[in-house]
């Protein structure tokens, strides 16, 4: 699988996620959208010793601190934007 389809697979079900944290009437808080993606990515390179793959273990953890910071910032546009639109 290519970035450009990780990227695409990141983009719907991070959608998906925010959905379901939306009917799970999860907020989305300031440290949603900074401390969890930086915690995701160092529990990946770190605790999960992706470090040690190299250049492909720094893009795997990369992209899974990406997931989540996309994932709590559409969260946070479903709470502002479209709610806020709606009214």
């Amino acid at each position: 699988m290519t970035i450009g389809e990780q990227i695409k697979n990141i983009n719907s079900l991070s959608e998906i996620a925010a959905k379901t944290l939306v009917e799970e009437g999860v907020q989305c808080r300031f440290t949603d959208l900074t401390i969890r993606p930086f915690h995701t990515l160092i529990s990946y390179l770190i605790l999960k010793g992706y470090i040690f793959k190299g250049v492909k273990g720094t893009v795997i953890s990369t992209l899974h601190a990406y997931n989540e910071f996309i994932t709590y910032l559409k969260l946070w546009e479903f709470e502002n934007v479209i709610f806020n639109d709606n009214k």
